[in-house]
């Protein structure tokens, strides 16, 4: 699982449920404004 290696150290000091999912959630978040950003950015570069 990708957010084991990337969070586990995060997720293992939290370990709640509630904090698990925030961190879950934040990092949908960030996958989804790199991936928009990427698209927005890929057309000034040839």
């Amino acid at each position: 699982m990708m957010v084991l290696s990337l969070g586990g150290v995060g997720t293992a000091t939290l370990n709640s449920s509630l904090n698990s999912r925030i961190f879950l959630i934040d990092r949908k978040l960030l996958v989804a404004i790199a991936l928009l950003a990427g698209e927005a950015i890929a057309p000034l570069f040839p």
